[in-house]
């Protein structure tokens, strides 16, 4: 009995085994026919008979054939002042792309290459314009035009908790070429908001910094609080400067909220607002200091060429 047992039992491993093999076989059967089926499949050529595949010159006349005729493709180089760098490195970028970006351009169809030179030709053109449009800008070169006698004229930054407000301040006192001192918790100039909104006009102004107002020598200067309080007098009204003492000014400007304490108003020798016609009293500290900034220059430099 034992031993039917045991040659019934090898019988049906030889059977369970060959029915797998008959399962994997029917399996890569059907994967084979499906593979076949897909390779018979009739697709569409990515380049018809008719049109062989695109070379880079190809890629190249098409690109040449969109530029205006104010952009010969012989001015491309970098020692023509005239166009852009920027341009030309993008118009080179395109003419001699890398290997592998070679390839991808190469399996693309023609209607695809059309608009990769559309967009490199828009491309170029707004570089060069913008190139043209910089190019009528004045720009001061220290090296070649010094700057003029600094402005005798200082502001006071006092607890300003604005690091943009502060960033603008620079860049309006590198244009109007005068000096600054922060007090309190004004962030520094080396703040990465302050230069983020600066552009680089820390660099040109001469500041100080300490730690309040109390450290700063005030009877050195005609001190100017700027100020919408009762009693101030209005800026075109003001003098701004005091001609008999020969001091420079200091404006001193103001928390954004609360504004100047009392006690620094107690020790101005004026107090200015700037004049406001609308509902709202009181301006951007970073343009308020710019309109009294610009007032100040215009009476020390040109109120004197109008008059004349």
């Amino acid at each position: 009995m034992r031993g039917w047992a045991v040659k019934e039992l090898s019988i049906l491993a030889v059977v369970l085994i060959m029915l797998s093999r008959v399962r994997l076989s029917s399996s890569f059967m059907r994967s084979i026919g499906r593979l076949e089926r897909h390779a018979n499949r009739q697709h569409s050529p990515l380049f018809s008979s008719s049109s062989p595949p695109p070379t880079n010159s190809d890629r190249i006349s098409l690109l040449h054939s969109l530029l205006p005729s104010s952009l010969p493709p012989s001015s491309f180089t970098l020692s023509n002042p005239s166009i852009s760098p920027s341009a030309v490195k993008t118009y080179n970028t395109y003419i001699q792309p890398s290997v592998e970006n070679l390839e991808i351009f190469l399996t693309l169809p023609p209607e695809k290459l059309k608009q990769a030179a559309k967009r490199t030709c828009t491309q170029i053109i707004h570089l060069q314009n913008h190139h043209l449009s910089h190019s009528q800008i004045r720009n001061r070169d220290p090296s070649t035009s010094p700057l003029p006698p600094s402005l005798p004229l200082t502001f006071l930054l006092l607890n300003l908790r604005s690091a943009s407000n502060v960033g603008s301040i620079y860049r309006t006192s590198s244009a109007l070429n005068c000096k600054i001192i922060s007090c309190g918790y004004t962030p520094f100039p080396w703040n990465e908001k302050v230069k983020k909104v600066a552009l680089g006009a820390e660099e040109s102004v001469t500041f100080e910094c300490f730690e309040g107002i109390e450290d700063v020598d005030l009877e050195e200067y005609w001190v100017v609080g700027l100020e919408t309080v009762d009693g101030a007098v209005g800026l075109y009204d003001a003098k701004l400067k005091c001609e008999e003492r020969k001091k420079d000014t200091l404006i001193i400007l103001g928390n954004e909220v609360t504004g100047l304490p009392k006690e620094v108003l107690g020790r101005c020798d004026e107090i200015v607002e700037v004049p406001m016609e609308g509902f709202k009293n009181s301006l951007n500290v970073g343009v308020c200091m710019g309109v009294v900034g610009y007032e100040f220059l215009r009476r020390e430099k040109y109120s004197e060429r109008r008059e004349k």
